[in-house]
């Protein structure tokens, strides 16, 4: 069995507490982008999450380590290069789970 990373495990948890709240499917998507890297799409309207402000994070780095997320629309949206999934979705988890966003 492949072992998941913590951002993957706590992600799975997060949409779990949202099941009574949310009353969409596919609320979350993670693309692939042409730069190349990644992008996380989280629709956060009927969670908690819709109304709390987020900080946007600009991190427009050379190579493989830049990272831009922010909140728009009712939705997190969160890019990076190929070596920051794991951030991002730490980004989105730890402003989700504690109000507070953090740079790479």
């Amino acid at each position: 069995m492949v072992e998941q990373s913590n951002s993957l495990q706590r992600i799975e948890a997060w949409c779990a507490e949202q099941r009574e709240d949310w009353d969409r499917c596919g609320a979350i998507r993670i693309e692939t982008i042409g730069d190349p890297g990644w992008r996380v799409h989280v629709d956060l309207r009927g969670t908690a999450l819709e109304e709390r402000t987020y900080d946007e994070v600009r991190e427009l780095c050379p190579g493989n380590r830049w990272l831009h997320c922010r909140v728009r629309n009712g939705c997190f949206e969160g890019c990076g290069g190929s070596e920051m999934l794991e951030i991002i979705l730490a980004n989105f988890l730890e402003w989700a789970q504690h109000g507070e966003s953090v740079a790479a």
